[in-house]
């Protein structure tokens, strides 16, 4: 790689990264963004130095002009843009982040994706592997790059990565030892623009893998188990709903099945967290860790003292007999529905924020049979207004700022209740990102907890 020209795409945490491994490993690289150069943080212009140049939107450069060995593009820049299509029309090789950082990754890795419970899965396995002390490395879509890790990796290492659909779209070698889906709904569509391609790149992330490989679907999801026809690995499923080849739920146990072998893992009421739904997580990251090896001991012990993923219905305190919970990360309707789903008490839930293209009607429809109390703000709060009117719902009441729906939550909430922000939507119409808006929201509660607001 030495003394090789390469362009990096975005200077966000990703382009960061990459571009830093890059230049580590000898490169000579070029980090390219959108913005104007006084537009930029001063931590950014400080990365300038000989072998990894700035390179900004309000300066003349000539894409043409550079013999670039290839293009490295962040997960966030969608493959539409006109200064993509200028570089792939030049015959630049584009190649993620995602994908160059895993070849430079020496050991097993596995490679969690899905709409929902990606997270909370990817963390519950990369939780198992470390309770049983075996050496591993979480990365990805869940927080940090993989590029900002993998020189402190080591050969020994099991890699546990959470891959988004924007990673999949640019990977060309990726090869999981496990694959896994959790689910697939309805998502990113303002991006990915129809759901047979949001669901043609979840497959790869298991196009590359081979019959040494290990490949873990839904079972009860049709979509996925459609998949298992289509993957070389071998295929072991996860279910609530039926006695399947690998983890299912039957009379509130969690087994484990393989050929003629079947072990009880768990009971149900050992799992810590609240919902259907993370019965799903903890049986798909039953499967994963067998593959990896683990003995059903080993996984029962990392599952039952599992606390959790930050800003996913993140308990932030009881106040007054309510319960306050964080979750920020529900970016989507069928999310919050799962989050609703989860509890038995009264719900005043905050939902809103920036727009994508989405169908709030089941989510109204949702709240309307729980007798949740909605809280609206954000750039979406006159359109799940619309549903939630469309499902019989006209007792919403809409908020300007986070601030002042906590505010209308904490009027009406009352003891043994419970305050969830669970906003179906991205979070950029206020905030930097969802862990920006989950941090605000726990903020303000641990504010009036400390009395500071009256």
């Amino acid at each position: 790689m030495k003394e090789l020209n390469i362009l990096v795409l975005g200077m966000g945490k990703s382009g960061v990264a990459v571009a830093s491994l890059l230049e580590h490993k000898g490169a000579v690289v070029d980090l390219y963004d959108e913005k104007a150069r006084d537009e930029a943080d001063q931590a950014i212009l400080n990365l300038e130095r000989k072998n990894l140049r700035l390179v900004f939107s309000d300066a003349p450069f000539d894409f043409a002009g550079k013999d670039y060995a290839y293009c490295v593009i962040s997960p966030g820049i969608p493959l539409d843009r006109p200064f993509v299509k200028k570089i792939k029309s030049l015959g630049i090789e584009l190649v993620g982040e995602m994908e160059l950082s895993a070849r430079y990754f020496p050991g097993p890795y596995v490679a969690v994706t899905g709409t929902n419970g990606k997270s909370t899965t990817t963390s519950l396995v990369h939780h198992i592997l470390r309770t049983a002390g075996r050496s591993t490395l979480l990365a990805g879509n869940i927080g940090e790059p993989l590029s900002s890790l993998v020189e402190e990796s080591t050969g020994d290492m099991t890699g546990v990565f959470e891959v988004s659909s924007y990673q999949l779209e640019t990977v060309k070698l990726f090869h999981p030892a496990v694959a896994a889906i959790t689910n697939i709904t309805e998502d990113h569509l303002a991006r990915h623009k129809t759901m047979s391609e949001y669901i043609s790149l979840k497959k790869r992330v298991f196009m590359n893998q081979t019959d040494e490989d290990h490949t873990v679907l839904n079972y009860d999801d049709d979509t996925l188990r459609g998949m298992a026809t289509e993957t070389k690995g071998t295929v072991l499923f996860f279910s609530t709903k039926a006695q399947v080849e690998g983890a299912y739920l039957s009379e509130d146990r969690l087994y484990f099945k393989r050929g003629d072998s079947i072990s009880v893992v768990m009971p149900r009421e050992d799992i810590k967290l609240p919902g259907r739904h993370n019965v799903e997580n903890a049986l798909c990251a039953i499967c994963v860790c067998h593959a990896l090896g683990m003995e059903t001991q080993e996984i029962a012990d990392g599952i039952r003292s599992f606390g959790g993923v930050e800003h996913r219905q993140e308990v932030v305190c009881e106040l007054d007999g309510v319960l306050y919970v964080n979750d920020s990360k529900a970016t989507n309707s069928d999310s919050t529905i799962m989050a609703l789903n989860s509890y038995e008490a009264r719900i005043h839930i905050l939902l809103g924020g920036s727009p994508k293209k989405a169908d709030y009607s089941l989510l109204a429809r949702t709240i309307a049979s729980k007798g949740a109390d909605p809280i609206l703000f954000g750039q979406t709060k006159d359109e799940i207004a619309a549903a939630l009117e469309g499902a019989g719902v006209s007792d919403y009441r809409l908020a300007g700022t986070m601030r002042e729906a906590v505010d209308l939550a904490r009027e009406n909430a009352e003891e043994g209740e419970i305050v969830l922000l669970s906003p179906a939507c991205p979070s950029f119409d206020f905030f930097r990102n969802f862990e920006h808006r989950g941090e605000v929201f726990k903020e303000i509660i641990h504010e009036f907890e400390k009395g500071k607001v009256q």
